[in-house]
C-alpha cells in the first residue's frame, strides 16, 4: 500500500514539476519575444526632429536597456524620457516593459496610465487602476481616473475618487471641480457653487472654475 501511494505522490510531483516547466518556458518566450519587438521598436524611432543632446541621451538610455533587459530602472527611465520629448506611443509598450518587470514601482503603471490618457487609448483607466493599490490617494492619478469615470458616467466612483483627492491633500482645486461637476450633474446647484468657491479659494484664477461657477449662477 505505502508503495503505491508513494509511486503516486512520485507521479503527482512529477506532473506538477512538468507543468511548471512548460510554463516557465512560455514566460521565457513570451518575455524574450517582447523583447525583440522592443528592441525593433528602438532601430525604427526617428529621432531627425530633436536636438543632438536629447538624440545622445535617448540613445544612451536604449543602450543601457539593451545591456540590462532585465531591469526595469533601465527601461522605465527610457520610457519616461520618450514620453518627455514627444516620443508618446514609442513611450508605452517601454513602460509597460517596465512594469511587467516591477509592477510594485508605481512610477512605471503610472507613467504607462499618463501616456495613453495622452493618446486617448480604451487601457487608460485599466492602467490607472493597476497604480491605484500602489498609491491610492496620490491626487493627480485621482483626479484623473475621477475626470474619465465622471466622461463615462459612472458618478460614484467618479465622486470616491475626487474625495480621496481632498483626504489626501485639501488644497486641491481639480478635485473641488470635479465634484462640483458632480454636483451639477445631479441638479445640485447649491452643493456645486460651494465646491466651486472652494476651489476658487484655492486657486484664485483657475478658468475652469470660473467658468463652471458662472454656468451656475
Amino acid at each position: 500500500m505505502w508503495r503505491s501511494l508513494i509511486k503516486y505522490y512520485k507521479l503527482i510531483i512529477l506532473s506538477v514539476a512538468g507543468c511548471t516547466l512548460v510554463v516557465f518556458v512560455l514566460i521565457s518566450y513570451n518575455q524574450s519575444r517582447d523583447l525583440n519587438k522592443l528592441f525593433e521598436l528602438l532601430e525604427t524611432i526617428d529621432y531627425s526632429s530633436v536636438e543632438s543632446a536629447v538624440v545622445e541621451k535617448l540613445n544612451n538610455l536604449s543602450e543601457e536597456a539593451k545591456k540590462n533587459p532585465d531591469s526595469a530602472e533601465s527601461w522605465g527611465k527610457l520610457g519616461m524620457n520618450l514620453y518627455i520629448h514627444g516620443y508618446k506611443t514609442e513611450s508605452v509598450p517601454v513602460l509597460k516593459m517596465a512594469a511587467a518587470l516591477d509592477d510594485k514601482e508605481f512610477r512605471w503603471s503610472y507613467f504607462t496610465a499618463i501616456a495613453l490618457d495622452d493618446l486617448n487609448s480604451e487601457e487608460t483607466s485599466e492602467w490607472f487602476e493597476r497604480s491605484r493599490p500602489l498609491k491610492p490617494h496620490f491626487p493627480p492619478l485621482c483626479i484623473k481616473l475621477g475626470d474619465r469615470y465622471f466622461i463615462e458616467g459612472n458618478l460614484q466612483k467618479s465622486e470616491e475618487l475626487f474625495a480621496s483627492a481632498i483626504s489626501s491633500w485639501k488644497n486641491v482645486p481639480h478635485a473641488y471641480t470635479g465634484m462640483a461637476k458632480i454636483a451639477i450633474a445631479k441638479s445640485e446647484l447649491d452643493t456645486a457653487r460651494a465646491k466651486l468657491i472652494t476651489a476658487l479659494t484655492y486657486a484664485p484664477d483657475f478658468r475652469e472654475a470660473h467658468i463652471l461657477l458662472a454656468d451656475v449662477y
